[in-house]
């Protein structure tokens, strides 16, 4: 870990919980792992002070602690860095739960950032106090703080119209169910606050003192074996590491996808049957048969917390819709989003770090999906956006909002959903009939039916519309598939439109993400050396180690220009020279340069760079909010909140202005570095 890294987090931990917790984080991120006596000695301060600002570290899990099991073992604690830059991504991870779930996930998610973690029973306490008050006070004083502390004026972002997200506690435990169903949202185990070397070191401990032991080869590397899965199965809660969102919501999820399934009018009775016919609001525990060996298993008294791991999967997937929907369209996209969205329920994390690195990854081994799969995640997406559009009450014809909602496939091809009434008259074209004195039209005008048998459509035979719509959802995955970047990969193919829904699709995460990672380099390169710069990256990475005639010969431009571009960006690290003597004088005449790229070691510098570059636009924010602190203080009262024209002066608005709109420039800068930094070390 670098010290661009550690200045980084520690000001993100400062921004957000004050100096005394960025004070112990500063010298656990210097120092490494303490004892109490010893972190009490390097931070100087009272010992009632520093055992506070633990807790909220240890709550927030930046901090992490273990205890040997030995008599009178001391605890030691360890920063938790990743943590602690996961801070800058809360905003992206709150609107994409937005997004997908409604504003009351959002809401929900947000204050589980801003406590660290919480139990189902307490949030659920705290919503309803917090609903109980709003309802006898304005607006304006809704964003006080509740005793339990959850933020009652965050319950969720406000929609544009000014309604409330959460209105009744039966949609916050909706959300919730949604977002631990996703997995964004995990149950907290004891395992989540121990480091992993101590995690390791207790599984090697379990099996050393086992009936196995370690004694051989063979017996050394099934040791290992069983260490790595003790460990992956207390961490996220399946042997395999995968087929589950989340580990621990294995169970929850496969029954969220079951009821998904059954009629709407089948839900209540369901939900009535599982709890006995008992409220679900109580502090008693839900559980009970369901179709067979899946349970619903979900207490109140569940303790969750944001799986970071997760959320670095939703961003991952948006990342790659993105980069399709720049390269093929928005059509290919909105496809290429449902599959990833089917992949990324199957994959609860990126990067697995307790896998063997000597071990070659299979990109065959992902998780699978079908075309018929995807058709039906988009006739799901469909049919959520069109109950929204109905549901929303914003202005602009029905029919404006069905084409926001349908999804299309290509100019003449659409997956929309069946009309509702109101784009039904929109659809037929009301006023083209004949108008009688009173303006109300005659529904039994010759003219009004031959428009109807005009516009509306025919009966189609349902299995042919089904293969046609397949067939169309192939074309594009095909185009994802045959794209010189490799989007996806096909398994199995059925040259019969007949089968289109047996084609088999699986998504190689390794070379796709090296390849939009050695893409994002040479922007960089570009950015900074010009397009001659990443013509000679490209030749080295293609041929290997070269001289510089040779780097001429084939970028076709002159030595002398090549030589100072490869001068240039040697000096700022993004190719490296070997020397190689023609004998043992070691004379340069005598010695033959040989240039080369190392996209490892560019992609360390370039990182190194973006922390750097962070680091001080956050610094720079902190010194521009400064200079107006009392401006903003007063502004952030909630008695001038909402009313600034009466009291604020016009001087001051001005300022307040000027200021948000910096904070706006600068933050949207820090979101474009963390977006690179996501695709060169995360994804």
């Amino acid at each position: 870990m670098s010290q661009n890294v550690a200045d980084l987090c520690t000001l993100l931990v400062h921004d957000i919980y004050g100096e005394l917790c960025s004070r112990v984080f500063s010298v656990l991120m210097r120092l490494g792992r303490l004892t109490l006596p010893s972190l009490a000695q390097h931070v100087q301060l009272p010992n009632r002070l520093l055992k506070n600002g633990l807790a909220v570290l240890i709550q927030q899990h930046l901090v992490l602690h273990h205890t040997p099991r030995t008599h009178n073992a001391i605890t030691s604690y360890e920063a938790d860095w990743e943590s602690a830059y996961f801070l800058i991504r809360a905003g992206r991870v709150i609107g994409l739960a937005g997004d997908r779930f409604g504003d009351a996930a959002a809401g929900a998610l947000s204050n589980l950032l801003q406590q660290g973690h919480a139990s189902i029973d307490d949030m659920m306490e705290a919503y309803s106090v917090a609903l109980g008050r709003a309802g006898d006070r304005s607006a304006e004083g809704a964003a006080e703080q509740s005793s339990t502390g959850i933020i009652e004026g965050n319950m969720g972002a406000r929609p544009a119209d000014g309604s409330t997200s959460v209105t009744r506690l039966e949609d916050l435990r909706a959300a919730l169910q949604s977002l631990l169903g996703a997995g964004l949202i995990s149950e907290v185990s004891e395992e989540r606050f121990r480091p992993l070397a101590d995690s390791f070191n207790q599984a090697e401990e379990l099996h050393k003192n086992g009936p196995l032991g370690a004694s051989g080869t063979k017996a050394k590397a099934l040791l290992v074996m069983n260490v790595l899965k003790t460990v992956r199965e207390w961490r996220h809660g399946s042997p395999a590491g995968q087929g589950s969102s989340s580990g621990g919501n294995a169970r929850l999820k496969r029954a969220l996808d079951d009821e998904d399934d059954l009629p709407v009018s089948a839900h209540a009775k369901r939900r009535k049957m599982i709890s006995n016919g008992t409220q679900v609001n109580g502090c008693h525990e839900i559980s009970g048969p369901l179709d067979g060996d899946v349970a619903l298993d979900v207490t109140d008294n569940l303790v969750v917390r944001v799986d970071l791991e997760k959320c670095i999967v939703t961003l991952r997937n948006e990342e790659l819709v993105a980069v399709a929907e720049r390269k093929l369209g928005f059509p290919t996209a909105s496809i290429y989003a449902a599959l990833l969205r089917l992949v990324g329920d199957k994959i609860p994390y990126c990067h697995d770090s307790l896998a063997d690195v000597d071990a070659e990854e299979d990109s065959t081994q992902g998780p699978v999906v079908t075309t018929q799969e995807v058709c039906l995640a988009l006739d799901k997406s469909s049919e959520h956006a069109a109950h929204s559009a109905i549901n929303e009450e914003t202005g602009g014809s029905a029919m404006k909002r069905r084409k926001r909602i349908s999804i299309s496939l290509d100019k003449d091809e659409r997956l929309d959903v069946p009309l509702v009434e109101e784009d039904r008259e929109d659809h037929l074209g009301c006023g083209s009939g004949r108008i009688d004195t009173e303006g109300i039209e005659d529904p039994n005008d010759p003219d009004r039916r031959d428009a109807e048998a005009e516009v509306l459509p025919k009966p189609k035979d349902p299995m042919r519309d089904r293969t046609t719509r397949y067939t169309q959802v192939r074309k594009h995955l095909r185009l994802l598939a045959e794209d010189p970047s490799r989007f996806i990969k096909q398994l199995s193919r059925d040259h019969s439109s007949f089968n289109a829904e047996s084609d088999t699709w699986v998504v190689d995460f390794a070379s796709l993400i090296k390849w939009l990672r050695q893409s994002e380099l040479e922007t960089i390169i570009t950015a900074r050396f010009g397009p001659l710069g990443t013509r000679a990256v490209s030749i080295l990475l293609d041929k290997g180690k070269l001289d510089e005639k040779q780097i001429s010969n084939l970028a076709l431009v002159k030595q002398k220009e090549i030589r100072s571009l490869l001068t240039a960006m040697h000096e700022a690290g993004f190719l490296q020279l070997q020397e190689v003597p023609r004998d043992n004088s070691r004379a340069p005449s005598r010695t033959i340069f040989l240039w080369y790229y190392d996209p490892e070691t560019c992609r360390q510098l370039v990182l190194e760079d973006l922390y750097k570059t962070m680091t001080r636009l956050l610094q720079r924010i902190g010194v521009e909010k400064e200079g107006l602190r009392m401006l903003i203080e007063k502004a952030e009262r909630t008695d001038v909140r909402g009313h600034e024209d009466v009291y604020l002066s016009l001087q001051e608005r001005d300022a307040l202005q000027r200021w948000r709109e910096t904070e706006e420039r600068l933050l949207g800068q820090v979101g474009r570095l963390d977006r690179m930094v996501g695709i060169l070390r995360d994804f």
